[in-house]
């Protein structure tokens, strides 16, 4: 267990900006909604919920401290540290598109915003998942802290990953990121495009 604890979210007072901050990130979440295909727009929506946490509620020591605690060292090639089931290929195709998303059918490669991604958990593991199914991805990961950028920076370089799979990384907020980082919107030919609700109650049409 970590020695660095964080405070209660309690003790963080919330500032008259609020209101201000939230309705900017509606409406930056409803421009990156218009850029991606539906697949993707739903794990966006998966992945959103921290990055809203810390857009709101962003105290000193989010900025500061890298978080969760992970060791680099611990990475072997191939086999992530943390295991995050839902960000592999076959667990995005089956809870954000009923088991019927063809990645190749996209005709580029898949791209997924991981906001808030912290120390890398989620951003390691769709890197190398993403690699080891042969499935060409680009992972834009971004957070406010510096420190846990280094450290995801340094987590996903362990595994000596080759071009198909490209991870950049961005400091600050998601709202910092540009619809031309996430490429032109083509959704995939085919695929329905009906109301799906992910884990944790997610939904996007």
């Amino acid at each position: 267990q970590s020695s660095t604890q964080r405070p209660p979210l309690a003790a963080t007072p919330m500032t008259t900006t609020t209101t201000t901050t939230a309705a900017t990130t509606a409406a930056t979440a409803a421009s990156l909604a218009r850029l991606l295909a539906p697949c993707e727009l739903r794990l966006l929506l998966l992945l959103l919920l921290p990055c809203l946490v810390r857009a709101l509620e962003a105290p000193a020591w989010v900025k500061d401290l890298p978080y969760p605690p992970r060791d680099p060292a611990d990475e072997v090639p191939g086999q992530p540290f943390a295991v995050d089931a839902p960000s592999t290929p076959a667990a995005i195709s089956h809870y954000l598109h009923a088991g019927n998303l063809d990645f190749s059918a996209l005709g580029r490669p898949f791209r997924v915003l991981v906001a808030g991604g912290g120390t890398g958990d989620a951003t390691v593991m769709l890197a190398v998942s993403f690699h080891m199914a042969q499935i060409p991805a680009e992972i834009v990961h971004v957070d406010l802290s510096a420190a846990s950028i280094a450290v995801a920076r340094r987590r996903v370089e362990a595994h000596n990953l080759s071009g198909d799979v490209k991870v950049t990384f961005h400091h600050g907020s998601f709202l910092d990121v540009r619809p031309g980082q996430l490429g032109r919107r083509r959704a995939p030919p085919g695929l329905p495009r009906g109301r799906s609700q992910g884990p944790g109650g997610a939904a996007a049409a």
